[in-house]
């Protein structure tokens, strides 16, 4: 018994090798090709070079219309491409999408069947397999489903078989998933660029004595005024309150000839100073005689809110490309690793020592890939739902989740409360997430113990205004930091913790500028940190 044991473990030992060389080898074309179509016919290439599978298909399923469609093929005609659009339950693919599972494809006439997850079906006649179908699953989501025509030899199994195209399905879920967040964060820069391009100016026409002769509606929004008050008076009496105005007007007047552009603010007219980008023109008539002056008031509160973004988004997408050589370079060898170790876990079974090991290999591979997840997140645009919210059970929500901590370090939690607070306009969800990471920033930076003081305050945005901004205060009684550490606190990568990833705060400073929020932080070493949170209210108390 002991020598045919012995001698089963070296004919698997030989089947696997191959496969972990085929997986190394798509795991290189996966790293070296950011295009899906010509990476997956170099895997077919592969698979048909290696195992005979010489026909194939990547069939993907549209989120939006929930239908499925081959994206790429390998060795079938336009007309069996034509044909390949189905509904989820609908045909073997849609069937495979639907029950989330393999499922063996007979030659014609036979009805297809459908395995367990580990591909194991007793008494099948392998000659009479025509296709294999395997689900494109990651984090247990179908995207779509891998199709091959051709098993390998009747010495291998049919699990085996599965296992095999089960791992290569997975790997290439993994590029497909890489591929579509480096398209959004493309997609989202070339949008922020077209805003940029169109954003509109407000326009003042005066005549050579300082008459007000035009003023388009942008520009009766920068100066809160109305062109039919404003018609026909002496800019000196219509601009007598925007002192910086009245100087860039005289200063055209003046000198016709100056660079025609300065940018300034406008005070009094909303609750803070808009920045504005005055530029202007002359127009002449044919004796060089100034008939009018033509100024462009550009409102720049969006540009700079948009050039932050653009910034910001640059970023992202410089992430966004890291995060795809991440992906490419170590996710999918990890799939590989990881999938490898399986491999080797199913067929030792003896042996405790070696199959401890492997199991270290698949959590750490597990948390590497989680790092990956944790870079993918922050690269990605969120998906956002703004629905009036109360902060305070949100608050309550987060500090749930880290009651475990609180009981175990001793904390002291101090919260303070306004009995009302107004409604601000966010995704709940997303707003737990960035408290979780802040106390859970404050209890690790208080190792001894300490206390954690949460408060609430409701301050008016301005005289007689009914919006008003609540402002979310969280302190700890902890290490602090150096002004060398603040200035750097949000950007991604950067911890003061030799097990942070640095992604946590950064994706925080994200989703708060997306809910059109704040974060300011003040922190001395050995006494403390505070991280203090605006939000606009909309109307509404609770």
């Amino acid at each position: 018994m002991t020598e045919t044991r012995g001698n089963s473990s070296l004919e698997s030992s030989r089947l696997r090798t191959p496969e972990i060389e085929a997986l190394l080898a798509i795991s290189e074309k996966l790293g070296a090709s950011h295009d899906l179509s010509e990476t997956f016919q170099q895997i077919m290439e592969i698979l048909a070079s290696r195992f005979g599978m010489e026909r194939g298909t990547l069939t993907l399923l549209d989120p939006e219309t929930k239908e499925l469609i081959i994206r790429v093929a390998h060795g079938l005609t336009e007309e069996e491409m034509k044909r390949g659009k189905y509904k989820i339950g609908e045909g073997i693919t849609g069937k495979v999408v639907e029950l989330r599972g393999p499922v063996i494809v007979p030659s014609i006439g036979r009805e297809p069947l459908f395995l367990d997850r580990t591909g194991a079906r007793k008494n099948i006649d392998r000659d009479m397999i025509a296709f294999l179908c395997v689900p494109l699953k990651l984090q247990n989501e179908v995207m779509g489903v891998l199709s091959v025509d051709k098993v390998r030899s009747s010495d291998d199994t049919l699990e085996s078989d599965m296992r095999f195209l089960t791992i290569i399905a997975s790997m290439i879920a993994q590029a497909v998933r890489v591929h579509g967040a480096i398209s959004e964060v493309v997609s989202l820069k070339e949008r922020t660029d077209r805003i940029l391009a169109g954003m509109p100016e407000g326009v003042l026409v005066l005549d050579p004595r300082g008459l007000v002769q035009a003023l388009n509606p942008a520009a009766e929004q920068i100066f809160g005024l109305k062109r039919e008050s404003v018609a026909g008076k002496l800019y000196l009496d219509v601009f007598n309150r925007f002192q910086n105005v009245l100087n860039i007007i005289e200063r055209i007047y003046d000198d016709p000839g100056a660079a025609p552009s300065f940018e300034t603010q406008i005070f009094g007219v909303a609750p803070d100073p808009v920045p504005v980008l005055f530029t202007w023109s002359i127009v002449c008539d044919e004796a060089n005689a100034i008939q009018a002056i033509v100024v462009n008031v550009q409102d720049l509160t969006d540009v700079k809110r948009l050039e932050r973004q653009s910034r910001r988004n640059q970023r992202l997408a410089s992430l966004g490309t890291m995060a795809a050589g991440v992906a490419h370079e170590i996710r999918n060898p990890l799939g590989c690793i990881r999938g490898a170790s399986q491999l080797l876990l199913r067929e030792i079974q003896d042996d405790r020592r070696v199959r401890d090991f492997l199991d270290v290999i698949i959590k750490e591979v597990d948390r590497l890939d989680r790092t990956v997840k944790q870079l993918l997140d922050f690269a990605r645009p969120s998906k956002t739902e703004m629905v009036p919210t109360n902060i305070i059970p949100v608050m309550e929500r987060a500090l749930e989740l880290v009651k475990p901590d609180i009981e175990r370090g001793g904390f002291q939690i101090i919260k303070k409360f306004p009995p009302s607070v107004p409604l601000i306009r966010a995704d709940g969800g997303q707003l737990t997430q960035v408290f979780l990471n802040l106390f859970l920033n404050a209890l690790q930076a208080m190792p001894g113990g300490g206390t954690l003081s949460i408060t609430v305050t409701v301050d008016a945005q301005s005289p007689g205004s009914n919006r008003n901004v609540v402002v979310v205060d969280i302190s700890d009684t902890g290490c602090g930091m150096s002004a060398a550490a603040l200035e750097q606190l949000f950007t991604p990568f950067f911890t003061t913790r030799e097990e942070g990833t640095g992604l946590g705060l950064a994706l925080s400073h994200r989703i708060i500028e997306e809910h059109r929020a704040t974060i300011d932080v003040m922190s001395r070493e050995g006494i403390g940190t505070t991280f203090s949170i605006s939000f606009r209210s909309i109307r509404g108390h609770i």
